[in-house]
């Protein structure tokens, strides 16, 4: 992958991290944004991170991060964080969750589908 490529997916995950701090602090309060947007956001984020690190084939990230996110819900689904002993509000907590919700998934689903979109279009755009 070249240079130019793995610098414009870094942009594109600050971006998307600074997304996040946001939702997490500004707009916490906003219910779609937080439960929903952010969900969405996230596996972009981790997805474009991805691609910073490594030139991985679009199909096998975008379905593996999905696979990521489903076994992250249904860890929420066992209470896993309580489980552990993570107080409810820690870090911890906070990044492994504590609500398994359908509609997580669907928001998981749709941001791997955005970011396989933006991957493979995007390389169509540059091609001669």
């Amino acid at each position: 992958m070249k240079r130019a490529v793995r610098r414009t997916w870094a942009l594109f995950a600050v971006g998307l991290f600074v997304t996040e701090v946001l939702i997490a602090t500004v707009w916490k309060h906003v219910p779609f944004v937080r439960a929903d947007l952010g969900d969405y956001l996230v596996v972009i984020l981790l997805y474009a991170v991805a691609k910073t690190m490594r030139p991985f084939r679009a199909t096998p990230l975008a379905v593996g991060l999905f696979g990521f996110a489903a076994l992250v819900e249904c860890a929420q689904g066992l209470g896993l964080a309580d489980r552990l002993g993570f107080a409810r509000g820690s870090w911890p907590s906070i990044i492994i969750g504590t609500t398994f919700q359908t509609s997580d998934l669907l928001m998981y689903l749709a941001g791997c589908l955005t970011a396989w979109l933006l991957d493979t279009q995007g390389r169509r755009t540059q091609s001669p």
